[in-house]
């Protein structure tokens, strides 16, 4: 792609979901080099997204049909959640094939310098570092996009099962019930 690199973002634009990171995140860039954009409906308090948007292009909310169109968009993905339980968006933006900095509190299968970067929601110059890279080095960002690509193939409903099945079956051949995994 000719043009700035893209930082995309899809989600509820609120607290939780790490707006104000993305926010002031994005105002340490030259937004003629990396463009930062958000794609999800306003949770939070508009006036407060007005006063803090500065480069970040909110777009709002979109039909859920048209997510793939902006990911694909996208060179990469920032979701720098506070409080997460396994963000769907993040498994949507690596079968999009792209490289992604996230935090450990968005419950992410992202493998940290596999996929992208996990880094702890309280460092914003961090995640700016790691985005930065990945906007210096496009072989990277394309490494790790294919790599995230394929992490993501593996995780299926199939997989999610045999996973719960080989705890049980471990649990219940441990002769003491739940014993072992309370020790």
């Amino acid at each position: 792609r000719k043009g700035p690199v893209v930082v995309g973002f899809v989600g509820a634009v609120s607290l939780r979901k790490g707006a104000p990171a993305f926010f002031e995140i994005a105002g340490t860039f030259d937004p003629a080099k990396v463009r930062f954009v958000m794609v999800g409906p306003m949770a939070a308090e508009p006036a407060l997204v007005e006063r803090r948007r500065g480069a970040v292009a909110v777009i709002g909310a979109v039909p859920r049909g048209e997510v793939r169109t902006w990911l694909e968009q996208f060179d990469l993905f920032l979701f720098p959640s506070a409080c997460e339980g396994s963000a769907g968006a993040v498994m949507e933006a690596m079968a999009t094939g792209l490289p992604i900095v996230t935090t450990p509190n968005s419950g992410t299968p992202v493998r940290d310098g596999e996929d992208g970067f996990v880094i702890p929601c309280e460092d914003l110059a961090g995640m700016s570092r790691a985005i930065d890279r990945l906007v210096q080095d496009q072989d990277l960002r394309l490494r790790m996009g294919i790599s995230a690509r394929r992490r993501v193939e593996d995780l299926t409903v199939r997989r999610y099962g045999e996973a719960w099945r080989d705890l049980l079956e471990r649990v219940m051949s441990a002769g003491d019930g739940m014993r072992p995994l309370l020790e």
